[in-house]
């Protein structure tokens, strides 16, 4: 093999090796989003049943994972929402549900342009290793 073939050769190993890291940042980044948006379907839920829960009901409130204390709802209407910096705002039940709706549609679509992007990717590598199997 003549030098200028090895160099391509080896240019493409380096560009293989640079999409190969870049598919990876993607895979990790899907996983941070499927993570997110099951915590927000889990959240979803719960707003859901509390629709029907009554002021009074009796509940355990999660402390730490696995520790729980008894509680009393009082209002079910309205919930502090924390917006940062340990300042909390007040939206009512409907208005919270919107809200994590809204960020369970952003993050799909977030989701979604990353997997493009990934396949996109996956593409440019196979196009790649062919043009590396051709050469060797």
């Amino acid at each position: 093999m003549d030098n200028k073939k090895q160099q391509e050769l080896q240019e493409r190993y380096i560009e293989l090796q640079l999409i190969d890291q870049q598919i990876k940042q993607f895979q990790q980044q899907l996983q941070t989003f499927d993570s997110k948006l099951q915590e927000l379907v889990v959240t979803h839920e719960a707003l859901k049943s509390l629709n029907d829960t009554k002021s009074g009901t009796k509940i355990l409130v999660p402390v730490s994972s696995g520790i729980f204390v008894d509680a009393e709802l009082k209002d079910v209407k309205q919930l502090k929402l924390n917006i940062g910096a340990d300042v909390s705002v007040v939206k009512s039940l409907p208005e919270t549900q919107k809200l994590v709706d809204e960020q369970i549609d952003e993050i799909q679509k977030y989701r979604d342009q990353t997997s493009l992007q990934l396949n996109v990717l996956v593409g440019k590598a196979q196009e790649i290793e062919s043009k590396i199997s051709k050469m060797g």
